[in-house]
């Protein structure tokens, strides 16, 4: 994926709420979120997620799936149902250059939609 200008600000930004806290009370939560917090706290790909700037770690595996049969190539047309909360679209915003980051490459456009409220991707053709 490209790297953008959000993704290179992460790094550099000393704001002390993106360091990783261990949670110290979990008093008054239940025990499944106290293990699901704690499994957060540890994904690899939770962490990776933030630092290439995309929504949630599930977009890894629309990635994978392009990677090994690919599924999305410049020039697509793509609609993704049920987007929120856009990691897939910003995914496929990439693959089908919608962002038209690659000037060689075809136009690819990217509708997404969703019955929840989801913040636009900045570079989809639907903002």
């Amino acid at each position: 994926m490209n790297v953008s200008t959000n993704s290179v600000k992460r790094f550099f930004n000393t704001k002390c709420y993106l360091a990783k806290q261990i949670p110290r009370n979990l008093k008054g939560k239940s025990k499944s979120s106290q293990e699901w917090l704690m499994r957060q706290l540890a994904d690899p790909y939770v962490e990776k997620a933030k630092m290439m700037n995309l929504r949630c770690r599930s977009a890894f595996k629309l990635i994978e799936i392009d990677d090994r049969f690919k599924v999305l190539k410049p020039g697509d047309t793509v609609v993704d149902c049920g987007a929120a909360p856009g990691s897939w679209t910003q995914v496929a915003v990439d693959r089908t250059n919608a962002n038209r980051a690659k000037e060689s490459n075809n136009t690819g456009t990217v509708f997404s939609i969703d019955l929840l409220h989801f913040h636009a991707v900045p570079v989809s053709n639907d903002d």
